[in-house]
């Protein structure tokens, strides 16, 4: 990696690591939902089950409470996280660009949100 960086300029080295870094602030942003799903859904089941016997509301009915329930949560420690961050690495500071990030960031913990409630939910009804 030395070698590398001697032979590249500065600058070239500054946006290879601002690069990485954007990269793994999503992909972190994207598998923490999975890890929160995983977690929830175990301690919640007997109620769910109770519920769902008693044909109380659909399942979907309980995805979309529960998503749109924790979306404030859910999107503060981002928007905290991303504000930090963002003026903390001098990304470009403009107002456009830090709001498309942030955006983007919070955009994808909820796409990777939902799918993960499904699958977690999906996989313990064929485990029982």
């Amino acid at each position: 990696f030395l070698n590398f960086v001697k032979q590249k300029s500065t600058k070239h080295v500054l946006h290879m690591i601002l690069g990485w870094l954007i990269f793994f602030i999503a992909v972190f942003w994207a598998y923490l939902p999975l890890f929160t799903a995983v977690f929830t859904f175990p301690l919640e089941r007997a109620v769910i089950t109770k519920e769902r016997a008693s044909k109380m509301y659909h399942l979907s009915a309980y995805f979309m409470a529960r998503t749109l329930g924790d979306l404030p949560l859910d999107l503060l420690l981002p928007f905290v996280f991303m504000t930090i961050v963002y003026f903390m690495t001098n990304l470009q500071r403009t107002t456009t660009a830090f709001l498309l990030t942030l955006m983007t960031i919070c955009l994808t913990v909820i796409a990777s949100q939902v799918p993960c409630y499904f699958t977690v939910r999906s996989l313990q009804n064929v485990m029982t």
